[in-house]
């Protein structure tokens, strides 16, 4: 782990399992940013409509893909995220720890939070 001048680790995690997991994390939440959210000022709903994806007007959902677009298939655009972020595990430390840290609160919001 490198240490900057305030002593904040901003390295690589020394516990694989740790690194494993934020990667893992990391890659979930920016696949789910830009398949289900529209983004600031709407960006990414708009991406997804320049490939072709119908929104409900009402929620915003994509709820039309053509056959063959990139945004057709969380998980195939998870692999094609994974291969995006392998610079930042490389060298980017940071940029996996925002998305990652993104993704956990995310989680804990969605499991924790008592619905009426």
């Amino acid at each position: 782990m490198s240490e900057t001048g305030a002593g904040v680790v901003l390295g690589r995690p020394d516990n694989e399992w740790l690194a494993l997991a934020c990667v893992v994390a990391a890659v979930w939440r920016i696949t789910h940013l830009f398949m289900y959210e529209t983004g600031p000022f709407f960006i990414l709903e708009r991406l997804r409509a320049l490939t072709g994806v119908r929104h409900d007007e009402d929620s915003r959902r994509p709820i039309g893909y053509p056959e063959g677009n990139v945004f057709e298939c969380f998980w195939c655009f998870s692999v094609w995220v994974s291969i995006f972020i392998i610079p930042f595990v490389l060298w980017a430390w940071p940029v996996i720890y925002v998305a990652a840290f993104s993704a956990a609160a995310i989680w804990i919001e969605t499991r924790g939070t008592i619905r009426n």
